[in-house]
C-alpha cells in the first residue's frame, strides 16, 4: 500500500466531524508551539534579532521547560475542573498575546518571562487536553490512524506558515525586523486558530469526566508505581531528546560547510515539517500492523542511532552525506515522536487514570527542557571545533537508553499476556 492510499484509508475511516475537530487541534498545536519550535527554525534570526549568545537563548529556553515540566503536574486537574475545549482555546489567546508582546522585543528579562508564561500555558491546559482528545477520537485499534493524520495535518499547517514566513523575512534587511515581523505573524494566526477552536470544539464531550471525578492515593501510586509507566517514560524522554537534536541541525551545517542561507532554509521546512507528512504516516501503518507503539519506538531508535553515527563519524566533512543523514535523521526521530505517546496503552493502565498517567509521564520524560538546550549551549560556546559532534553523540546514547527500555516492555507486554 503506498503512502497516499494509507493516507487516503486513513481520512476515510475517521468521522466527518472528527476530521473537522482532528483539523482544528493541529493547527492549534502548530501554532502554540511555535515560540518552542522557533529555535530549530530560525535559530540563527533568534541569536542575531534578540541580541543572545547560545547560552542565553538555552536559558530561555529551560525557563520555558522548567515551566512546562512542572505545569505537566497540573494536567490533570484542569482536565478534571475544566472543558477540554476550553482548555484548547484559551491557552491559545495568552499564547498570541505573548508572541504579539514579544514582537517589541522587550529586555532580556521579559523575554525569560513571557516564554516561561508560555511555557506554563502549554503543560498545564492546551496540551493534556489536545491527547484527551485526540484519544477519545476513534478506538484503541485505531490510534495509530488518529495520531499519523494529526501530524499529518499539524505538518501541512506548519510547511504554509514556515514557507510563507521565510519568504517574508528573506525581503528584510536586517534581523531585528526579521524576528520582529515573526512574532507579529504567529501571534495573529494563533488568536486566529483560538477563534477557529471555538467554533469547531463546540460539540467536544469529556468521557473522562464521567468516569470518575476524584482520584486517591492509591490510585496515583499505582500509577507512579507502574514498571511499564517507568519504560514509558525512558522512552518517550529519549525520543524528545532525538526531536531537541533538531535544533542544532541548521548551525551545524552553516558552521561545517558554510551553506547559503536559501538552502539553509529549505532544508529546515523539509526537516520540520514535510518530513513528518512522510514519517507520521508510515509510522502509523507500521504501529497498526505491530499492534504494538513500543516495537516502532525499538525500530526508530535503532535507525536513529545508526544514522549518527554515520553522519559524525563516516562523512563528517561530506556535505551532501551530512544533509542527506540529516534529514533521515528528523524522519526517525519524528516517526517515533508521532506514536511515542501511544505506548501509555501497553502500561495497562485503566483509561481512568489516562489524565494521571500523562501527566506524570510528561513531567519526567520532557524535562529536557529544562537542562538540555542550557548543557548543549554551554558544550557549543565552549567546544568550537567538536561542540556539535559531542550534543550529536550524546542523543544518540540517550537513544540507546530508549532503546532498551522499548525491548523491555515489550517483553513484558508479552509476558503478561
Amino acid at each position: 500500500m503506498t503512502l497516499f492510499l494509507f493516507l487516503r484509508r486513513c481520512i476515510k475511516l475517521i468521522k466527518h466531524k472528527d476530521k473537522l475537530v482532528i483539523t482544528s487541534i493541529a493547527a492549534g498545536y502548530n501554532l502554540i508551539y511555535n515560540l518552542y519550535v522557533m529555535k530549530a527554525l530560525y535559530y540563527s534570526t533568534m541569536i542575531e534579532g534578540l541580541h543572545l549568545t547560545h547560552y542565553q537563548l538555552g536559558r530561555i529556553y529551560s525557563m520555558y521547560g522548567i515551566l512546562a515540566m512542572f505545569s505537566y503536574l497540573c494536567g490533570a486537574f484542569f482536565l478534571k475542573k475544566f472543558q477540554s475545549k476550553k482548555l484548547i482555546y484559551i491557552p491559545l489567546m495568552i499564547t498570541s498575546f505573548v508572541s504579539l508582546f514579544l514582537a517589541s522585543l522587550p529586555s532580556y528579562t521579559l523575554i525569560l518571562l513571557m516564554f516561561g508564561i508560555a511555557g506554563f500555558t502549554v503543560g498545564a491546559t492546551f496540551y493534556p487536553a489536545y491527547l484527551s482528545i485526540l484519544h477519545n477520537t476513534g478506538n484503541p485499534e485505531n490510534q495509530g490512524k488518529v495520531f499519523s493524520t494529526f501530524f499529518f495535518m499539524n505538518s501541512i499547517f506548519g510547511s504554509i506558515f514556515s514557507i510563507i514566513g521565510f519568504k517574508i523575512i528573506s525581503l528584510m534587511n536586517n534581523s531585528e525586523s526579521q524576528i520582529r515581523f515573526l512574532f507579529l505573524f504567529y501571534g495573529i494566526l494563533t488568536f486566529i486558530s483560538a477563534i477557529f477552536s471555538i467554533i469547531t470544539l463546540k460539540d467536544i464531550k469529556d468521557t473522562e469526566k464521567d468516569e470518575g471525578k476524584k482520584f486517591d492515593k492509591k490510585q496515583i501510586m499505582a500509577v507512579v508505581k507502574n514498571k511499564n509507566i517507568f519504560l514509558t517514560i525512558i522512552v518517550v524522554f529519549a525520543n524528545y531528546v532525538a526531536v531537541a537534536n533538531f535544533t542544532y541541525i541548521l548551525p551545524y551545517l552553516s558552521y561545517n560547510f558554510n551553506l547559503p542561507d536559501y538552502v539553509l532554509n529549505t532544508i529546515s521546512v523539509v526537516r520540520m515539517y514535510l518530513i513528518i507528512i512522510i514519517a507520521a504516516p508510515i509510522a502509523g501503518s507500521i504501529t497498526d500492523k505491530l499492534q504494538s507503539s513500543a516495537k516502532l519506538m525499538r525500530i526508530s531508535f535503532i535507525l536513529y542511532i545508526a544514522t549518527i553515527f554515520i553522519m559524525v563519524f563516516i562523512f563528517p566533512r561530506n556535505p551532501i552525506m551530512t544533509i542527506i543523514c540529516s534529514i533521515m535523521i528528523c524522519f526517525f526521530a519524528y516517526g517515533g515522536k508521532s506514536m511515542a505517546l501511544i505506548t501509555i496503552d501497553e502500561t495497562g493502565i485503566s483509561r481512568k487514570l489516562y489524565g494521571v498517567a500523562i501527566s506524570y509521564i510528561s513531567f519526567v520524560a520532557y524535562s529536557p527542557d529544562v537542562f538540555y538546550f542550557s548543557l548543549s549551549g554551554w558544550i557549543l560556546d565552549n567546544c568550537k571545533t567538536y561542540g556539535y559532534s559531542i550534543v550529536f553523540v550524546m542523543s544518540a546514547v540517550i537513544s540507546l537508553i530508549g532503546l532498551i527500555a522499548s525491548s523491555l516492555l515489550i517483553k513484558r507486554k508479552y509476558k503478561s499476556q
